[in-house]
This record gives structure tokens, C-alpha cells and sequence, in this order.
């Protein structure tokens, strides 16, 4: 694997989304326009057993159909699905995955044990996962917005990380959805690390997911002096 273990979901070179669409309002539909209008310059790939095409990118059936290696997995699909297409995408060499789909530990006893099984399922296979049941994730910097926000961001140095939509819905530039199973200190840490944000801006976590700055910071290469980099603003 290249680079810091979160590259390929905060830098990846290709991109598979995973229930992609084009009927209108559909979430698929709407990653899918994201991804192409963002200016990402990395391959873009589309995966729906349903289309041989979608807005003229070539649609493949399964994950196992891809014709070229891919970093990060975007799923927007029935929640039934995930475990598998976990394992499938572990199986095809894919370690980040953007889990959009909802229907997990929100929804009582059933749904969280569907999420047990996809943690399973991603730790089996050495899965990076984002969600399940968030905005995505956008990086203007590099031209990809797999999110189904409306709209896109501009570049700047500013990351922000939302443990729910609706205040990136009123604030982003930089968004990661929420239920991190590598840990908020990792992802802020890789945010500092890569030079990606020199100034973090978080929304209070509770609890174990509650953010220790100083910690961000050594972890992240960061000594004390360095200036703002690791303070919440």
C-alpha cells in the first residue's frame, strides 16, 4: 500500500462508484454528477449491474469486473448489499471504501447487526471504511466531490470533519462522514500528516470519539510552537 494506510480514501487514483445511476434524484445519480463535474483528473468507474452505461461512463456489473485496479469504493446500494460488496471489494485489491448507503445501527437491532456484519466484512478484508450513512467525502484540491451534496466546493486550506450532515450541509469545504472505525485521531492526524489541512476546524465528539488536539498533533509530526495547526477554531 502507498504511502500513509488513509491514502487511497484521502488521495485515491481511481475511483469505482457502486450503484451508480442516472435517474433523477437518486443518490447514485447525484454521486455520479459530483464525481464528473468535480474535475477529478483520476479514473472514474461505474459499477450497476442494471446500465452498460451511465452518464457515457462505461457500467460494469460486479466489482470483479473492473477493468483496471481501483483505490477507493463509493457504495451507494440497498443496505442487504454492503457486506457482500465489502468482500468483494477487499477481494479485488480495493482497501478504502465510502459506505453513503443508510439502514445500520440507526435503525434498531436489525440494522445494527447488518453493521456488525459490514465491520466484519471490512476488517476480514483490510477495508479503510467511511460510514456507513454519510455524506461522503470531498477533496477539492484534487477535483473529487463523492459526496451527494449539491454543489461544489472550492479549494482552500481549511479541512473540516462533521459528525453529521447537516452542519457540513451549513459549513463545508471538507467533509468526512461520521462512525470512523480507524478512529477520529487517525483520520485528523493523516489530515495534519499530509499537509492537507493547516488548519483543522472538527464538530465537538462525545465520549471515546472526542478529539485530543495535543495528541493530533505529535502524532502528526507537529511540535509545540508550530502555530495554529491542531487547534479547533
Amino acid at each position: 500500500m502507498r504511502g500513509h494506510y488513509l491514502s487511497a480514501l484521502f488521495e485515491p487514483r481511481s475511483i469505482a462508484l457502486i450503484g451508480a445511476s442516472e435517474r433523477p434524484g437518486k443518490v447514485g445519480t447525484l454521486l455520479l454528477d459530483n464525481l464528473l463535474a468535480g474535475g477529478f483528473a483520476g479514473s472514474v468507474f461505474a459499477v450497476n449491474p442494471k446500465y452498460a452505461s451511465v452518464r457515457g461512463v462505461a457500467c460494469v456489473t460486479s466489482v470483479s469486473r473492473l477493468a483496471a485496479p481501483v483505490d477507493l469504493a463509493v457504495i451507494a446500494t440497498p443496505p442487504a448489499t454492503v457486506p457482500g460488496l465489502i468482500e468483494e471489494c477487499g477481494n479485488a485489491g480495493i482497501h478504502a471504501a465510502v459506505v453513503i448507503t443508510a439502514g445500520f445501527g440507526e435503525m434498531g437491532a436489525e440494522g445494527k447487526a447488518l453493521e456488525r456484519a459490514v465491520l466484519a466484512k471490512a476488517r476480514l478484508h483490510g477495508v479503510r471504511m467511511l460510514g456507513p450513512n454519510c455524506l461522503g467525502i470531498m477533496r477539492p484540491s484534487l477535483g473529487m466531490n463523492a459526496t451527494f451534496a449539491r454543489g461544489q466546493a472550492l479549494p482552500g486550506t481549511l479541512a473540516l470533519a462533521a459528525h453529521t450532515i447537516a452542519w457540513f450541509a451549513a459549513e463545508a469545504w471538507f467533509v468526512v462522514g461520521y462512525r470512523l472505525p480507524f478512529g477520529p485521531r487517525a483520520w485528523a492526524a493523516a489530515l495534519v500528516r499530509e499537509a492537507l489541512a493547516p488548519v483543522l476546524a472538527a464538530q465537538a465528539w462525545h465520549g471515546r470519539h472526542r478529539i485530543d488536539w495535543r495528541g493530533t498533533n505529535l502524532a502528526a509530526g507537529w511540535r509545540p510552537g508550530d502555530g495554529a495547526a491542531g487547534k479547533s477554531v
